[in-house]
């Protein structure tokens, strides 16, 4: 058994999106042992290769799909590492907005489960078994919240009732300053577009009103600023199908995944074909 105080971050998958991005921050910053557990053996080998050198990537031994199946499998399979986990050294954090990470992380030890929440608290009420959901985050220890807004709201609901406000911390989301302080000494290119990033999941994201809402812009207003989609996920076929029904092909771009270090030169280089 490891002497040594930890913590257990538990994650859906580490592939792309802004759970990675924000755990690539926290973990940059603090100065403890870090365990990085996706449940899902989706994962992107450059954010493996960037994780700073106090994080360990433990691989899942079993291979979970998103069905009634791995739901029974998730809770057979949390008591098999539970020995290795369930001690007063490790800290466990579910750090994703799914059930099955937050399932997990209550059976390796209910005494001691942190529950980060980085999305619209309502959004969590599409799913079927968002009661499930909302008794497992009462069994927490915190609840972390990335703004006071998001707290409120999420307080306010009637699923929350019976949770004090005293279980609950604000932390919002870490910038990555070194980052930012060394791209404002590059020189700055400015192109005509309209720019966002994610993951392409449509479960979390609605890209497809975003292009909806775009193909009622003015087409003067389409013609000056194209749309650029930076990211990839389950849901890109599905994105694209939709650009190309409302014929947008030539001014809605995936452009992919794109490494924010290179941002400055792979990604602008794209840019140029793109302006108006």
């Amino acid at each position: 058994m490891n002497s040594k105080k930890q913590y257990l971050f538990v994650t859906n998958q580490f592939k792309t999106g802004g759970v990675e991005t924000v755990f690539y921050n926290i973990s940059k910053k603090i100065d403890v042992n870090i365990l990085l557990f996706p449940v899902h053996l989706n994962l992107n080998k450059d954010l493996i290769r960037r994780l700073p050198h106090n994080v360990k990537l433990l691989k899942n031994k079993y291979r979970i799909k998103r069905n009634v199946v791995s739901f029974i499998k998730i809770i057979s399979m949390s008591f098999r590492y539970r020995k290795e986990y369930r001690n007063d050294n490790t800290k466990i954090i579910n750090f994703s907005d799914t059930l099955t990470t937050l399932l997990f992380s209550y059976l390796l030890n209910p005494k001691n489960v942190v529950s980060w929440v980085h999305c619209n608290p309502e959004a969590l009420l599409k799913a079927k078994t968002h009661s499930i959901y909302w008794w497992l985050l009462k069994k927490c220890r915190k609840i972390i919240f990335v703004s006071e807004a998001q707290r409120n709201l999420f307080l306010s609901m009637p699923e929350s009732e019976g949770i004090e406000r005293a279980k609950t911390v604000v932390c919002t989301n870490f910038i990555d300053t070194d980052f930012i302080e060394k791209s404002r000494q590059e020189p700055l290119r400015t192109q005509n577009f309209l720019f966002t990033a994610s993951r392409l999941d449509l479960r979390s994201k609605d890209y497809l009103t975003l292009i909806e809402a775009y193909s009622l812009l003015p087409i003067e207003t389409r013609q000056k600023y194209r749309l650029l989609i930076a990211g990839d996920g389950p849901d890109k076929l599905k994105i694209q199908r939709k650009i190309e029904e409302k014929n947008l092909r030539d001014r809605i771009i995936l452009l992919g995944n794109v490494n924010r270090v290179c941002l400055k030169t792979s990604f602008l280089a794209k840019v140029p074909v793109y302006s108006g």
